[in-house]
């Protein structure tokens, strides 16, 4: 690690504290990897309940095309992060959720509201489609 990550680090952890009041700030994430088809389930509910669409990816790591995808919907997230949640499923982990919505081909972009899918987006897009898709479905 150079000495100028070192310091940002540094820098980082007391504005947290600072901001914090000295309590433990956590970051939010920009991407939720979904780790099982309960937490999958939990996700749904909770963005229905705060009215905030889902973005979900369902990908593998052996699929190329879903390899491309990751750092485009990593940004969008970024991007977009306070507006909507986004969430990876690794379909070769947790294969309930692309049974239920029929994903067949990955990589397979799925958007709900309100706990349904409202659009799906089959294979790459590059970076202003997937924004310019999302942005549709904010209110």
């Amino acid at each position: 690690m150079t000495e100028d990550t070192e310091l940002e680090r540094i820098k980082l952890r007391k504005l947290m504290k600072m901001l914090g009041g000295g309590k433990r700030v956590k970051a939010v994430e920009d991407v939720i990897e979904v780790k099982s088809y309960s937490e999958f389930k939990e996700l749904l509910a909770k963005t229905a309940s705060e009215g905030k669409i889902l973005v979900v990816d369902f990908w593998a790591p052996w699929c190329p095309p879903c390899l491309m995808m990751a750092p485009v919907f990593k940004e969008v997230a970024k991007e977009l992060g306070g507006k909507a949640v986004f969430a990876k499923v690794n379909v070769d982990q947790v294969k309930e959720p692309a049974l239920d919505y029929g994903v067949t081909a990955i990589p397979t972009l799925i958007i709900f509201r309100k706990g349904k899918p409202v659009s799906a987006k089959i294979g790459f897009a590059p970076k202003p489609v997937l924004k310019a898709w999302v942005e549709r479905f904010i209110k």
